[in-house]
């Protein structure tokens, strides 16, 4: 009697599992790399951040499907007429009357604590660059190629991903500031490209007074300049290593929303408005009562920070220590993954580095170079082992993780 009765429980057990996976999600594309369940990040170091974390922390996502093949592949031609038709290689859009390209400006930018925020001409950027930098809390670097704007605030700290990213996009880098082993780096990779708080005369980076904030400001225009004068290697652009095109990839499937979060207080989502077909961001705020919701968030003109186009790069982050994190872009063709988010549509890809002195390279599973919108582009770099899920059509939510 008893055996039956194990028998019959055994086969109930299996039946409702049977029915469980057959309720799942389907999708036409893909998901990134499987990963096993991880641990809750670390509690943030009370000194590092004034905001507390709220409850319930990070919440743990389920495993992702199968990876997208990633088959290695030689680069193909197909950008190197940008220049030639007069379009900015990192923008695809049009350059300035009578000008020629000029070397790019990084600017780096804070994004915590919160008050440091909204931050200034960050609308104005051609790309800009997000990445983790410990206590679950990222830093922007804002990209200006075709375009230039008076105020870039506020100014940040150097991190170690700065210097990779300079190399690759042959940019001058601005920062407020940087550790002794990180300004090493500098002189000895970016000996005279590197602009900091104190070094660099205004109206190129300027303190302002306690009335406007007390913040630290690149002139973008006047910074470019003043570093022109003081570079002796002259500038011969290698920026052309994508495409672009008006019309999106027709490998894609709806995508009107897209969630980062590093923890329950630290959260990116991007919001597709149709008005404007670009992606809106909202992030993290905490309210009175110390807990947290999402609000749209604008430049300090009251414009909300928005972009045409947002990639999500699946790299491997070298941790130092719990503050000094680096990112793993310096390996020449080999690929990696990366989402593709534009009007309103995503695509799976890969990103890979031609050389150590071109931007990082985007293309379609087939080989083909990504099509990017004609625009801004804002890139995310996550962990490899980070989690995606989907819990409704059209909604991407992922979890940053490094284990």
């Amino acid at each position: 009697m008893s055996i039956n009765r194990g028998i019959s429980n055994l086969i109930l057990i299996v039946s409702v599992l049977i029915v469980l996976t057959s309720c799942g999600v389907s999708t036409s594309l893909p998901l990134p790399s499987p990963v096993a369940p991880t641990t809750a990040p670390p509690t943030p170091n009370p000194d590092q951040r004034a905001t507390r974390i709220a409850a319930g922390f990070t919440p743990t996502l389920p495993p992702t499907q199968t990876p997208f093949p990633l088959a290695s592949f030689t680069p193909t031609p197909g950008a190197s007429h940008l220049i030639s038709a007069g379009l900015d290689p990192l923008s695809g859009e049009p350059l300035p009357k009578d000008s020629v390209l000029q070397r790019p400006l990084l600017v780096k930018l804070a994004n915590w604590p919160e008050e440091s925020r909204p931050p200034a001409g960050i609308n104005q950027a051609d790309m800009v660059f997000e990445y983790y930098i410990g206590y679950q809390q990222n830093h922007l670097l804002a990209l200006f190629s075709s375009s230039d704007t008076p105020r870039v605030a506020p100014l940040a700290p150097a991190r170690l991903p700065d210097l990779v990213l300079a190399d690759l996009y042959q940019a001058n880098l601005a920062v407020a500031s940087a550790k002794p082993s990180v300004e090493d780096a500098f002189q000895y990779t970016l000996p005279d490209r590197v602009a900091m708080r104190g070094f660099a005369p205004c109206p190129g980076i300027c303190n302002e007074f306690p009335a406007k904030g007390e913040q630290t400001v690149v002139d973008t225009q006047a910074l470019r300049q003043y570093l022109k004068n003081q570079q002796t290697q002259h500038f011969i652009p290698e920026l052309a290593v994508n495409v672009f095109n008006a019309e999106p990839s027709e490998n894609s499937e709806p995508a009107h929303l897209l969630s980062v979060q590093y923890a329950d207080f630290s959260l990116m989502e991007w919001h597709f408005d149709h008005a404007t077909a670009k992606y809106q961001l909202w992030q993290d705020h905490e309210k009175p009562d110390g807990k947290y919701e999402v609000i749209p968030s604008s430049d300090d003109s009251d414009q909300p920070v928005a972009f045409d186009n947002l990639i999500v790069v699946y790299c491997k982050y070298i941790e130092h220590d719990s503050q000094t994190y680096d990112l793993d872009l310096r390996v020449v063709g080999k690929p990696g993954q990366a989402l593709f988010f534009r009007d309103g549509r995503v695509t799976f890809g890969r990103w890979q580095v031609p050389s150590l002195s071109q931007p990082i390279q985007f293309r379609q599973l087939d080989g083909s170079l990504y099509p990017l919108k004609p625009g801004s582009t804002w890139l995310v770099f996550i962990a490899e082992k980070s989690k995606s899920d989907q819990p409704n059509p059209g909604e991407w939510q992922i979890a940053f993780s490094l284990k």
